[in-house]
């Protein structure tokens, strides 16, 4: 059963394309009844419902809580608000075949946007215009029109702060030879989302340095991976994280210590300041139980990073504990750097993790894949067929098409 708004509107326009009630609606959502809400109350009193489920809950992975459920004459029925959010959390969690394919064609769009950006941002351009090749693939040749989140581009010690130039902030730093950037975006795509980060030199080649941080990044988010399989906890994965990091910062010579010492004295947090990864699916920070432990189905963001923000550094240096670990001089010349960080979408199977996200990810693919620079063409297959049997209410795609954007 499914209450819609009544349209038109009461000035006689409509506000969106209309359905008729017999046709499109109940075609679209599947649904075996379809009622206007200013009937809600008149219906729901015809079926005499024993109980009314309502969702009522917080995300855990974004930390969003919903609006309270409110319809006319609630007072007159029982109303339940514990069951329905946790059922629906576990059905968002684990995902269709339906749902993976959809999933897949975000990520495929999401990884040929990534590449436009990297063969095309240049130094002497500024945040905003690299920021702007993202939206010129993702609505002139995907049509995806909608963002999960706001995307993120950074350049140099910007790439340090995690949600650097997000809300009114103006993105006005011009790029300088010889720095990284960093991208990361969130589409929505029919409903679905692909929350990916790519890091990537801005004069086409890593400095020695930077490489270093970048594999150690690399080298982090594969031994997370390695580990991804049903039945495995989302905090053993942190603690993967935190020893593979601090494994690898230790042979560049960035701390010094053992890791055992170094994970009970926090080092990991100094360099790695965001949460490993989360839940993805319908928003890009997707509702998860408490306590994760992984099951067949479910697709993750798996985003590990080595920054060098400069607040956090001197803070620990100035720690009487954490100062020990850090070898200062060494972590002088990488302040500049701002660090690394890299997120794919994985599924979790039976057998371990699949990567959805195809793109290049080593020193030399990176370095190589900018080498292609303006011979990059657009050439999408054709998802004509998957669409044909796509139901959904508000579709956010369009036909590809095949362009050579110069």
């Amino acid at each position: 059963m499914l209450f819609i708004p009544r349209e038109p509107t009461a000035s006689g326009v409509p506000k969106v394309y209309p359905h008729t009630l017999t046709g499109q609606f109940l075609e679209k959502y599947e649904v075996e009844q379809v009622y206007h809400v200013d009937e809600m109350v008149v219906v729901l009193e015809k079926f005499c419902p024993s109980v009314i489920l309502t969702l009522a809950g917080t995300n855990r992975s974004s930390g969003v809580q919903l609006k309270k459920t409110e319809f006319p004459r609630m007072e007159l029925f029982k109303i339940n608000t514990d069951v329905l959010y946790p059922a629906m959390t576990k059905c968002r969690m684990i995902k269709t075949s339906h749902e993976l394919e959809i999933m897949t064609s975000a990520n495929d769009i999401t990884v040929d946007a990534h590449r436009h950006v990297m063969q095309r941002s240049r130094p002497g351009m500024t945040e905003f215009q690299c920021e702007a090749l993202y939206f010129q693939y993702m609505r002139y040749v995907a049509g995806c029109t909608q963002e999960a989140h706001q995307p993120v581009f950074a350049s140099g010690k910007n790439v340090a702060f995690l949600r650097h130039g997000q809300g009114a902030a103006l993105k006005i730093k011009k790029i300088l030879p010889g720095e990284l950037c960093l991208l990361n975006t969130a589409v929505s795509y029919c409903g679905y989302t692909a929350d990916i980060v790519t890091t990537f030199p801005a004069s086409g080649k890593f400095s020695p340095h930077q490489a270093a941080v970048y594999e150690a990044v690399l080298a982090t988010q594969s031994a997370v991976l390695s580990c991804v399989r049903p039945g495995v906890t989302w905090a053993s994965l942190e603690r993967v994280a935190a020893r593979t990091l601090l494994d690898a910062l230790v042979r560049i010579g960035i701390v010094t210590g053992t890791v055992e010492d170094m994970v009970e004295a926090g080092i990991a947090d100094v360099f790695h300041l965001m949460d490993l990864g989360h839940s993805v699916g319908i928003d890009a920070h997707d509702v998860t139980d408490g306590g994760l432990v992984l099951e067949e189905g479910m697709v993750l963001a798996v985003g590990p990073g080595c920054l060098f923000n400069d607040v956090v550094l001197d803070r620990a240096l100035r720690h009487p504990l954490q100062s020990k670990f850090l070898v200062a001089d060494v972590v002088q010349k990488f302040r500049s750097m701002g660090g690394a960080r890299v997120q794919d979408n994985v599924v979790v199977t039976s057998t371990g993790a699949v990567n959805l996200t195809k793109l290049p990810r080593s020193v030399d693919d990176v370095e190589e894949c900018m080498k292609r620079s303006r011979a990059f063409r657009c050439d999408s297959t054709p998802i004509e067929s998957f669409l044909e049997n796509f139901k959904t209410t508000a579709p956010r795609h369009s036909n590809f098409v095949s362009v050579n954007l110069v």
